[in-house]
């Protein structure tokens, strides 16, 4: 973990109370389908569902705050981690009967922390991460956990916090082939004792399907590391533009941005050992 310590070792550690949440509570349908939709409507959502039920999106997004203690100095950063579906089903919304049927359908969950749950089917569905969303996760794994370990003289943040993911059985990959697949974040993912993607059998080559999910990419001609260092440097960068921070606090959030860089880089490094996973035609 020396190199994640190198590579993050500005990036403050989630406060301890963050991981001990309530559980978000999901809101409950309406008992039937009271809206008085027309059925033609009712059929077209059931359809768009149907179609889409077999690849669930994931959004894994993480937050940079600046975490102010009592004391003098020791303002840090600090990151919020967030997991949820990009595109949830309508069956979800639609009515009891219908949520009940797909929850029925849709057995396993993946949660961050306490937040909200995100049901899929390990033995069925294909679960995908645009690159941002699997950037983070690794970010999460790698880097918060270790940190979270140094900062509280721990053995890091309980791999329990992290629901469901050691289940996933077929992953969608946002490249149009698998060149990609020998770098250094996805070699962190796989690793046993991490828990996170150990039950992995099957690539599901997606093409450049949610490279930008939510919509156009910040510049199309640049390379995908490159556009993964503005995203993130760019959330930063709306930290500093929140308030009239001291010059410290400011240097310390300038600082930070530096330190996303090398997160990608190392995210990105090739990887010396290949996995032998099977590629289905997407």
């Amino acid at each position: 973990m020396a190199t994640a310590a190198a590579a993050g070792a500005g990036a403050g550690a989630e406060e301890e109370e963050d991981d001990e949440d309530e559980d978000e509570e999901e809101a409950d349908p309406p008992a039937s389908n009271s809206t008085n939709l027309p059925r033609e409507v009712v059929e077209m959502i059931l359809d768009y569902a149907a179609e889409a039920e077999d690849i669930i999106e994931v959004c894994f997004t993480r937050i940079p705050t600046l975490r102010r203690r009592p004391s003098e100095n020791p303002e840090y950063i600090i990151w919020k981690y967030v997991c949820q579906a990009w595109n949830p089903s309508p069956l979800l919304e639609l009515d009891r009967a219908s949520r009940a049927q797909y929850l029925e359908n849709k057995p396993d969950v993946l949660q961050v922390n306490r937040g909200p749950l995100l049901h899929y089917n390990a033995a069925q569905d294909t679960v995908y991460f645009d690159s941002a969303s699997f950037l983070n996760l690794w970010h999460y794994v790698y880097i918060h956990r270790w940190q979270f370990g140094k900062t509280r003289r721990t053995t890091g943040v309980p791999r329990g916090n992290l629901r469901g993911f050691y289940r996933i059985q077929t992953l969608g990959w946002f490249e149009d082939d698998n060149t990609n697949l020998d770098i250094q974040g996805f070699a962190h993912l796989r690793d046993p004792q991490e828990r996170v993607l150990t039950g992995l059998t099957n690539i599901r080559l997606l093409g450049t399907r949610g490279y930008h999910p939510g919509g156009r990419p910040p510049a199309p001609g640049w390379p995908l590391e490159r556009r993964l260092k503005r995203t993130i440097r760019d959330k930063v960068r709306a930290l500093r533009n929140l308030a009239n921070w001291r010059q410290d606090q400011l240097d310390l959030i300038q600082e930070e941005r530096g330190f996303v860089d090398a997160d990608v880089d190392e995210f990105w490094d090739d990887n010396s050992t290949p996995f032998n996973l099977a590629l289905p035609v997407a």
